[in-house]
């Protein structure tokens, strides 16, 4: 368990610093890599235990994982896809919501207050990225 949560913290401190330093790459990748913990710690959950709500949980993050797929937008690409971002972001928002909810709510967890505390940090870091993009008017690789 304290292996998960130490790759957890990373792949949040990953996206911290993305935001920190206008990286979106690294800003994504760091959601990427959340959402692949996830899935593989709810797979395995999933077969040790069969609840369906593991499977559901990955599923989610499945979706997570699609939208920050690693890719270097150009600064083209980003004008034109402005909007899209925001989306992005507030379903990232949404679904981190979601997990910092199911955290809390969930009596296997024993680690509550650190993955609720990535959960909530990865949730408001998506909201704040869409105040940055909204502000920003030629996109963030600019």
């Amino acid at each position: 368990m304290l292996a998960l949560l130490i790759l957890f913290s990373f792949c949040t401190g990953i996206a911290i610093y993305g935001f920190i330093r206008k990286d979106w790459f690294l800003f994504y990748l760091g959601y990427f890599l959340f959402s692949l913990a996830v899935i593989g710690s709810e797979l395995s959950a999933f077969a040790t235990d069969g609840k369906a709500l593991n499977l559901a949980n990955a599923s989610l993050w499945g979706v997570q994982l699609l939208l920050t797929l690693p890719g270097k937008s150009t600064k083209t690409f980003f004008q034109k896809v402005h909007a899209v971002q925001i989306k992005v972001n507030l379903s990232l928002a949404l679904i981190n919501v979601y997990g910092a909810y199911i955290v809390n709510h969930t009596p296997e967890f024993n680690t509550v207050a650190v993955a609720t505390i990535t959960h909530t940090l990865l949730a408001i870091l998506a909201l704040v990225a869409i105040a940055r993009f909204s502000r920003e008017k030629e996109g963030p690789d600019s």
